[in-house]
């Protein structure tokens, strides 16, 4: 990336500090801001669906607990940003969502972490709706300074 264009995308503060355990919040930065927009801006419609209650506390239960939310963000990022971005796909808004990120992270289906606390009622139609609050708690948890999740 030509450094001109990095000084033009990225805030001045995150060059001048970043770290490698920062690469992926960068990178995923920086790739929202040259594409137009965040994760969701290319999501299909049927994957938008809010989280009702009972789902939203099923997922804040499972974020407060043992579910590891770096890990679960980056898999349901790249399941939003690929496979549900993709308008000649037709998953089922009515499939599981804790399935299909055992097929985009076939390590994170193994973990008994993830098997054991991540919802299992939550479908692909959640699939914006958790990419919000995973984000939003991951910016919570994060301290290093940077929210570029």
């Amino acid at each position: 990336l030509d450094p001109a264009v990095l000084k033009q995308l990225c805030p001045a503060n995150v060059l001048r500090q970043a770290t490698v355990q920062h690469l992926r919040s960068i990178f995923l930065f920086l790739e929202g801001r040259m594409m137009g927009g965040g994760p969701l801006s290319t999501l299909h419609p049927r994957y938008r669906a809010p989280l009702g209650d009972d789902l939203r506390e099923m997922l804040d239960t499972a974020i407060r607990g043992q579910l590891r939310v770096a890990v679960v963000l980056a898999a349901i990022r790249d399941l939003v940003t690929g496979p549900l971005s993709d308008p000649t796909g037709n998953w089922s808004s009515n499939d599981s969502l804790k399935q299909f990120l055992g097929f985009v992270d076939a390590e994170l289906g193994m973990e008994p972490w993830f098997n054991d606390h991540f919802p299992d009622p939550l479908k692909l139609a959640h699939a914006g709706a958790c990419l919000t609050l995973l984000s939003a708690a991951a910016a919570q948890t994060n301290d290093d300074g940077f929210e570029l999740v």
